[in-house]
């Protein structure tokens, strides 16, 4: 029913200016298991007339203010399957937070230039950081619902290869008031991707007709060029 008795051992009377007190002691608050915010108890005080067992009490309230501690979230990044170049390649990173009521990002470092993730639709999410480093935030990874969002690694136009990344996930719990936050890292993983090399169509330019006298040269303009300058 939302309520607590604390009595015995707990219970110590002292004498402070004439009278006596009851303190309680070795008492603690323990709010449910990644709780965080603002808590308003009550508490009751008993007092029994030994003579007549008669009983007199006396109430008041007070607030428990529990700041939200990040929980150390888990990441296995890994990509399905090697794909191609221009073709958005799936990787799952698997990325979960032990508190749910916590905000997730994954920040990847090892991209190459020129390279980003989009979502299934083919539209960029997260954002470009220093030194080939790409961060996902929980919008990115989540639906409204918490299962996660599908995210595709999307390498530099007509670029083949294998790059090797790493990923590291990181949860943010907020204070009672919303006015300072902690995080906490997961272990850094590294997984791979590979994108196998696909041959460009090549734009092919000739003249429509050449015309000439016999046994004379006939002079014809033919150029062929690929699309891919890479490779």
């Amino acid at each position: 029913d939302g309520t607590w008795t604390v009595k015995d051992g707990n219970v110590s009377l002292v004498q402070e200016n004439g009278a006596w007190v009851a303190k309680l002691t070795g008492v603690s608050v323990l709010a449910p298991q990644d709780a965080s915010g603002y808590y308003t108890l009550g508490v009751t005080a008993y007092t029994v007339e030994t003579s007549n067992h008669g009983i007199a009490t006396s109430s008041a309230n007070f607030t428990v203010t529990v700041n939200g501690v990040a929980d150390t979230p888990t990441i296995d990044p890994t990509a399905v399957n090697n794909g191609s170049e221009d073709v958005p390649l799936l990787v799952n990173f698997n990325a979960q937070l032990l508190d749910l009521s916590e905000s997730l990002s994954v920040t990847i470092t090892g991209i190459p230039a020129g390279a980003s993730f989009t979502d299934a639709a083919g539209n960029a999410v997260g954002a470009a950081g220093s030194g080939g480093t790409w961060v996902l935030q929980h919008s990115d990874l989540f639906n409204a619902n918490l299962t996660a969002k599908s995210v595709y690694f999307l390498g530099n136009a007509h670029e083949s290869g294998s790059w090797t990344m790493t990923a590291l996930a990181t949860s943010r719990d907020s204070s009672a008031d919303g006015q300072s936050h902690t995080t906490a890292d997961s272990n850094i993983k590294t997984f791979t991707v590979t994108l196998a090399g696909v041959a460009d169509t090549p734009v092919l330019t000739l003249t429509d007709t050449a015309t000439g006298n016999e046994d004379t040269g006939i002079p014809v303009v033919i150029s062929a060029a690929t699309p891919d300058l890479v490779g």
